[in-house]
């Protein structure tokens, strides 16, 4: 342990076993000057604490204060760290400048300058004549939390759309009040209701045969002239051979394999033209499958990603990049 007394008298080192704490010595002296502590760095930052056990070769470092000259005033400048490591106070002759101390550190903060006042709204020169007792003040910024990611129930919305944490109740039409519009005939895409009868002021038409466990759809009769292709899958779209094409469930916008409420985010993105994407990612962002991508698409994918509305079992395929 040596004792780096600072042009003080000098102190001889001490020899101490490995775990064993160090003596403190008398105060050293120095002309003209008081003895303030003996410090763990040469900037004279942190005290020395003489209780912990000594691990290593050791040096300390005496601080010295300058005596006041007879009439001669000093004023004293304070560092207010808010929570972070501590900063010796500083003596300043009137109409001298206070010596900038090194940043202070606080865990999970950020330091950003020292203020002239406790509001921090004016940053403190360290180039102004102290001609009073002074206190600066430390400015932290918190660090962002890597732990808590965005809120999933709360997506980010940059165009506002309705709060996804309360979708539409498909149980409930638009307005009660207002009955559907009798001039307006009902989407031929949509077959009838198999539980409603047909209208009997309406006979069938003879031209397409009753399928009873299809509805009729005005728009695709049957063609009995064409039957089906046994060596055709169902869905044209789908073709099944797992070597040229990989498979991805309705609503997997990233495609990786699961369905969660970043795909809702990036299906609300890319709904408000926020970011692009193929053919292939507007089919799998389009969960309920009705030829447009947009904020509803968004608000399914949420709800199947909370567990409140089944997955859709229906796939699409996307052809496989060539092999480089």
């Amino acid at each position: 342990m040596t004792f780096n007394t600072d042009g003080g008298a000098e102190i001889a080192a001490q020899t101490v076993k490995e775990g064993e704490k160090a003596e403190k010595p008398a105060d050293p002296t120095k002309e003209g000057f008081t003895f303030k502590g003996w410090f763990a760095d040469a900037e004279l930052t942190a005290a020395f604490d003489f209780a912990l056990p000594i691990t290593a070769d050791t040096t300390v470092y005496a601080k010295w204060e300058k005596n006041e000259a007879p009439g001669e005033t000093t004023y004293t400048v304070t560092f207010n760290t808010d929570g972070g490591a501590e900063i010796a106070a500083q003596t300043v002759k009137e109409g001298e400048k206070a010596a900038k101390p090194a940043d202070p550190a606080k865990e999970g903060y950020t330091f950003k300058g020292w203020f002239a006042d406790a509001e921090l709204t004016a940053e403190f020169d360290f180039d102004t004549p102290i001609t009073a007792d002074t206190t600066v003040y430390a400015k932290w910024e918190k660090n962002d939390d890597p732990t808590k990611p965005d809120d999933p129930t709360k997506p980010d919305d940059p165009t506002k759309p309705d709060d996804p944490t309360k979708p539409d109740d498909p149980t409930k039409p638009d307005d009660p009040t207002k009955p559907d519009d009798p001039t307006k005939p009902d989407d031929p895409t949509k077959p009838d209701d198999p539980t409603k009868p047909d209208d009997p002021t309406k006979p069938d038409d003879p031209t397409k045969p009753d399928d009873p466990t299809k509805p009729d759809d005005p728009t695709k009769p049957d063609d009995p002239t064409k039957p089906d292709d046994p060596t055709k899958p169902d869905d044209p779209t789908k073709p099944d051979d797992p070597e040229k094409y990989d498979y991805f469930t309705l609503g997997d916008v990233n495609r990786d394999g699961k369905v969660n409420a970043k795909d809702a985010r990036l299906a609300l993105r890319i709904s408000a033209k926020l970011e692009s994407t193929d053919e292939y990612g507007q089919k799998i962002a389009d969960v309920n499958k009705d030829g447009k991508l947009n904020s509803k698409d968004a608000r399914t994918i949420l709800r199947m990603a909370a567990k409140l509305e089944p997955l859709v079992e229906e796939k699409v395929s996307v052809p496989k990049a060539p092999a480089e």
